[in-house]
């Protein structure tokens, strides 16, 4: 059972960038702590509390935390920011010129940008 716990775990650090960036900053405070280096200490307290904080940032955007405002925005307000994306891509990627320009390139043999 031990076992497949830990191949649980490597498989989750290996293929996720969240947990392998972690597990870089937790492996960096502790090769700091263990040659009594400051500024190696520092720099990994530092990556491990800003990779954190962004992982505490992105899961409050998902999900909601109760009694804390703000959270869980992105499904509380999907339908509108469905809707503004939609707005930004055709008015900023979809326009006439851009489509003509497009086209231009298609005629002249798909040449790149």
């Amino acid at each position: 059972m031990y076992k497949n716990v830990m191949n649980n775990v490597m498989n989750k650090v290996i293929h996720d960038k969240n947990y392998s960036t972690n597990a870089v900053a937790l492996g960096v405070t502790f090769v700091g702590l263990i040659n009594s280096s400051d500024f190696i200490t520092s720099v990994g307290f530092f990556a491990l509390s800003g990779a954190i904080t962004n992982w505490l940032a992105v899961y409050m955007l998902f999900e909601k935390v109760p009694y804390l405002k703000g959270s869980g925005v992105i499904p509380e307000r999907f339908e509108e920011f469905k809707g503004a994306i939609k707005v930004l891509m055709m008015s900023q990627f979809f326009t006439v010129k851009n489509i003509e320009q497009f086209i231009e390139i298609e005629e002249q043999g798909g040449e790149k940008f």
